[in-house]
């Protein structure tokens, strides 16, 4: 379930309201994910831009507080909201941090501008193998967690197929999608889709070995798919990430 155009709007007021410019701001987690949720929580991420910033450069800047966290109800919602600075973001992008690619290309936006499409455009470049092997090695990790579980849920089998099927699409497509639903249409697993009806009615999974069967060949295509090169092996456009923060700051000081 997405936002609401209720909750979107009470959102929108909320985060326009506050003293740093927000570049976007949108609903992350279960909510981006396309997993069953509780309607009235919103988990809510965001980039701001500090307005008397301490240097030009990508972060790590002493004395400026690079990311802020509220937890505050909105409207009948239940908000956890964690902003990060633009010089911290764009750090984040360069050092293939899925969250923030996550993040950057969800479509539950509460808030948008100019700069966000720029970002998103930055960000289609500089998507590396390196972000695919983050999520590559994520899923193994998160199986071996899975399988060493004495209660096992399927709520844990979402989360599996989603970094999977979110690591298959980068490499096969070179593009961004975290929402499972969407992955599971467009790569035609109906187990999937079937799942996720069943933990909406909230019913629960009695036999988790057909899932695993398909999770462990999704492994085995994750394995094998950096040899398509569909992706460079390095972020190619740090230079022009830097001169695009340098002269968004530049802006805002003038």
């Amino acid at each position: 379930m997405a936002l609401t155009e209720i909750q979107r709007d009470e959102l929108r007021i909320h985060v326009a309201g506050k003293p740093d410019r927000v570049l976007f701001a949108t609903a992350c987690g279960p909510m981006l994910y396309g997993f069953p949720h509780h309607e009235r929580y919103v988990d809510l991420r965001s980039v701001h831009l500090d307005p008397q910033p301490t240097g030009l450069d990508l972060g790590g800047r002493t004395g400026r507080q690079d990311s802020r966290e509220w937890r505050e109800q909105i409207g009948a919602c239940q908000v956890e909201w964690i902003s990060h600075e633009v010089g911290k973001f764009v750090r984040l992008l360069q050092l293939n941090n899925g969250s923030a690619y996550e993040q950057l290309f969800s479509p539950n936006l509460v808030l948008e501008s100019e700069a966000l499409h720029e970002l998103r455009e930055l960000a289609r470049r500089m998507m590396s193998l390196q972000l695919f092997l983050h999520y590559r090695s994520f899923f193994h990790s998160q199986l071996k967690c899975f399988l060493g579980q004495r209660e096992k849920h399927g709520r844990h089998l979402l989360y599996l197929y989603r970094v999977a099927l979110t690591g298959v699409h980068l490499a096969e497509h070179g593009q961004l999608c975290a929402e499972l639903p969407a992955l599971a249409r467009f790569h035609e697993r109906v187990t999937v889709l079937q799942l996720l009806r069943e933990l909406e009615g909230h019913q629960e999974v009695r036999d988790f070995r057909p899932f695993l069967r398909e999770l462990d060949v999704l492994g085995d295509r994750l394995d094998a798919e950096p040899g398509r090169g569909k992706l460079p092996d390095q972020v190619p456009n740090r230079a022009e990430a830097e001169a695009w923060l340098m002269r968004l700051r530049a802006a805002s000081a003038g």
